[in-house]
């Protein structure tokens, strides 16, 4: 009896490493390939209206999507990188990469970057981003009258009421930057259900 268990034992401890080895066919043997890069991360984008004259004339409506990728393996960067792409209804495009962060009270044209956006002195998390491209349509305007916008200073209000945009285009480089300017100041207003 005593024999019998210990072979039934041994028989039901061996049963999964066969039943494994029998399911892998020759060609399943082999690793598995891992995904380079996997899909974007993106929330849905928010439509926003332009309630500055800069913005009315330059972009109309305004859709900001928020990304998340990860780096291409050719590249140096080993940490997901996030991007902001703007679509305007003028068929304006850009997209920037998240470089950090930018005080309010930064130097900017002879202003801080507060008084440029007119901002409240409570303001904080300015995000600032690269831009890494951008399609002007034939005839129409860009963030910046002369030449291309090289960063992006955001600010979202996302408090009780109307939730608010702003940007401010920056030429010749990051804010704070020997030969960094700024463009231009577009301010929206968050459309309901976009």
């Amino acid at each position: 009896m005593r024999l019998s268990a210990l072979i039934a034992a041994f028989a039901l401890s061996i049963l999964p490493l066969a039943c494994d080895r029998a399911s892998k066919g020759p060609a399943e043997s082999a690793e598995a390939p891992m995904m380079d890069t996997p899909v974007p991360d993106a929330e849905p984008g928010r439509v926003y209206r332009a309630v500055s004259d800069s913005a009315r004339s330059v972009t109309g409506r305004l859709t900001m999507t928020l990304t998340t990728r990860m780096p291409d393996p050719a590249s140096d960067r080993r940490q997901p990188v996030d991007y902001m792409s703007l679509r305007a209804e003028t068929g304006l495009a850009a997209e920037g990469v998240l470089s950090g962060s930018v005080s309010p009270g930064t130097s900017l044209s002879g202003q801080t970057i507060r008084a440029l956006m007119d901002l409240d002195v409570r303001a904080s998390g300015l995000s600032l981003y690269e831009v890494e491209s951008q399609n002007v349509p034939r005839g129409g305007r860009g963030f910046c009258e002369q030449g291309e916008a090289s960063h992006f200073v955001v600010w979202e209000s996302f408090g009780p009421g109307e939730q608010q945009l702003r940007i401010l285009a920056v030429q010749g480089g990051a804010p704070g930057a020997a030969g960094a300017g700024a463009c231009a100041v577009y301010a929206y207003s968050r459309e309901q259900g976009g």
